[in-house]
């Protein structure tokens, strides 16, 4: 079968300021839709792919599957996304740019008092309650570690969010060299982000759970690094950070 044309490759001058990976071979060739119909198609193709991987998973996703459930046609698609990777670049970069702004919020709260562990449950409560957060967390987050193009992003998000709570815990007193905090909050944004994955794949009662047993060992973590004053002792919330 001939495959459809898929417009210009990514080193294409046509294709200015699109991105791919040479060493993957995967197209991420992306068209910015400048009129309100481009625009309009473009976010039923991205509101497609969400609806194949709340309902389907990632494991089966093909650019036919989107295009079919996008009601267009898959020279359509192509004409704005190269493949299916570029669609899932798009959506993973609106997650992170939705998890950014969280932190910034939250970074401003700090420098005007806001408590260690108060900020620390608001921050997670606000990433697990955000409008994408479920199927980000059952399907995306196995994406980001399965394909190369998402785990880029995702390699560079983290390092962010590391550098955030490792300077977080140098507001609030710790004397560790910052080298050292940076890998406690790398220990501690990995069991964030699991305690998230996990806690959405189960029932609300066992979700409960992984939130209670999850705060309790963040507090542990963080008196590793912290002046006792900075955490009551014994006082993990009881709900957890979720």
């Amino acid at each position: 079968m001939t495959q459809p044309q898929r417009g210009p490759t990514a080193t294409s001058p046509a294709n200015k300021g699109a991105s791919s990976t040479a060493d993957t071979g995967v197209n991420l060739y992306r068209r910015e839709p400048r009129q309100a119909r481009s625009r309009e198609m473009t976010e039923r193709i991205l509101r497609a792919t969400i609806e194949h991987l709340e309902e389907e998973g990632g494991r089966t996703l093909t650019t036919n599957h989107i295009a079919r459930r996008a009601g267009v046609d898959i020279a359509s698609l192509y004409r704005y996304y190269g493949s299916k990777e570029a669609i899932l670049v798009e959506l993973t970069e609106r997650w992170i740019a939705g998890i950014q702004a969280i932190h910034d919020r939250h970074l401003e709260r700090m420098l005007n008092g806001m408590p260690l562990l108060a900020m620390l449950r608001s921050v997670t409560h606000d990433i697990e309650h955000m409008p994408e957060g479920r199927w980000a967390y059952q399907e995306l987050a196995y994406l980001m570690e399965t394909l190369p193009p998402l785990r880029a992003l995702e390699d560079a998000h983290s390092a962010r969010i590391v550098d955030f709570w490792a300077k977080a815990l140098q507001h609030h007193g710790s004397d560790w060299p910052l080298q050292r905090l940076r890998v406690l909050s790398r220990l501690f944004y990995v069991q964030i982000d699991a305690a998230l994955m996990l806690a959405a794949q189960l029932p609300a009662a066992e979700a409960a759970d992984v939130r209670r047993w999850h705060g309790r060992a963040v507090v542990r973590l963080l008196r590793q690094a912290l002046p006792r004053r900075h955490l009551k002792p014994g006082s993990p919330p009881r709900q957890g950070f979720c």
